[in-house]
């Protein structure tokens, strides 16, 4: 593990260790100053988009993130097999997906309480963290908390209106979608994520040049929401008390981009604008610009840091009333038993779990003492 530290941010690289021969690269952004219990604070894990790369030192990319590192949790950028110092490949989707689980699992097994865990997913990392939360709430009842931002419902959508080659239906449309199940890439986010829950936002980009308004995960909700077909998936988890939280956010989940800031621009950066000048999508599109530029298109104008925070200080508020579904864990098959090694290892985060419920339960009990008396 390396350590690179610039003011009150400590940038270091670590490694995760996947089954089938990958070896997946994450650099993790922490504040150097914070001496709280890893266990006890926030990890932000980041699913980027498609090209993205993370290096070691400080640059554009990462300083978006600063604001997290600061209020004293830690970001984890994940660097996808194939990317940076990640081994094996990414052509196909699904090791993206095993990428993922297998940094959360990793986590896991170092006692990080699930509620602690938080997952972003931006553009094509959106599908992807998506698809994580799915496998972990699906296959062992760990329920993360995923946020999407300016993603898409579909691969097959976006291609399609990306090469203009969405007529006629019956034979571009089902040849890009043969061909995005054989890569594993036909993912559908919109039928994971597609409500405001203690566990669940989306955001959406107005005007997003790269990811038009067909295809766009906030116009595909919004459309089944009006049109009141009913899916299996639209079957929606009823969390009582969580009104007035969700009231808030669905005024502020449209983003705009912040007008008159004058940022300065690295090489990369640069590199990166000239290559898209060359495109029919702008540089200074809103797609490519960093979290730290967006706001709530509403009057209030928060912007996209602000209403991450409020999303998880809200939703701890509401877990701390009434409850979270993960203090009903049981000791279940989270990790392949491969070795003896694994299943200490999973045998010791239950019993950090079970502590950590235990050690909940007192603190309540004796906060109620305390107002009694």
């Amino acid at each position: 593990m390396k350590v690179t530290e610039e003011n009150t941010i400590k940038i270091r690289e670590e490694f995760v260790e996947v089954q089938n021969g990958m070896r997946i690269q994450k650099i993790v952004m922490s504040n150097s100053k914070s001496s709280a219990d890893s266990r006890k604070k926030k990890h932000i894990v980041y699913f980027p988009g498609l090209t993205y790369t993370f290096e070691k030192e400080p640059d554009e990319d990462k300083s978006e993130w600063n604001w997290a590192a600061e209020a004293g949790m830690d970001v984890h950028l994940i660097n996808f097999p194939g990317s940076g110092k990640s081994k094996g490949h990414s052509l196909n989707g699904q090791n993206r997906v095993n990428a993922g689980t297998a940094v959360i699992s990793d986590l896991l097994k170092q006692g990080i309480y699930p509620d602690n865990i938080v997952l972003y997913g931006s553009c094509a990392g959106g599908p992807i963290a998506a698809e994580v939360y799915k496998k972990f709430k699906k296959d062992d009842n760990v329920h993360l908390r995923c946020i999407i931002n300016k993603s898409f419902s579909s691969f097959k959508k976006l291609v399609v209106k990306l090469l203009h080659i969405s007529k006629p239906k019956w034979l571009f449309p089902p040849i890009i979608k043969f061909i995005l199940k054989c890569f594993g890439w036909h993912f559908k986010p919109h039928t994971i994520v597609n409500d405001i829950t203690p566990y669940t936002i989306c955001f959406n980009l107005e005007n997003d040049g790269f990811i038009s308004k067909q295809a766009n995960i906030g116009t595909k909700i919004s459309d089944i929401e009006k049109s009141h077909r009913k899916k299996n998936y639209q079957k929606k988890e009823t969390f009582e008390g969580f009104e007035q939280y969700k009231e808030f956010f669905m005024e502020h989940t449209d983003l705009a981009k912040i007008k008159n800031l004058e940022s300065e621009v690295g090489i990369m950066r640069k590199c990166w604008n000239k290559f898209l000048s060359l495109l029919p999508i702008k540089a200074d599109d809103i797609h490519f610009s960093p979290i730290t530029e967006l706001c709530s298109s509403s009057e209030h104008k928060y912007t996209l840091p602000e209403l991450i925070s409020l999303f998880l200080e809200f939703t701890d508020d509401y877990f701390k009333k009434k409850g979270s579904l993960n203090q009903e864990i049981k000791t279940e098959v989270i990790f392949e038993k491969n070795s003896e090694k694994e299943i200490e290892e999973k045998k010791q985060y239950f019993t950090n779990l079970k502590n950590y419920s235990i050690s909940q339960n007192i603190s309540k009990k004796l906060t109620s003492l305390q107002i009694l008396k």
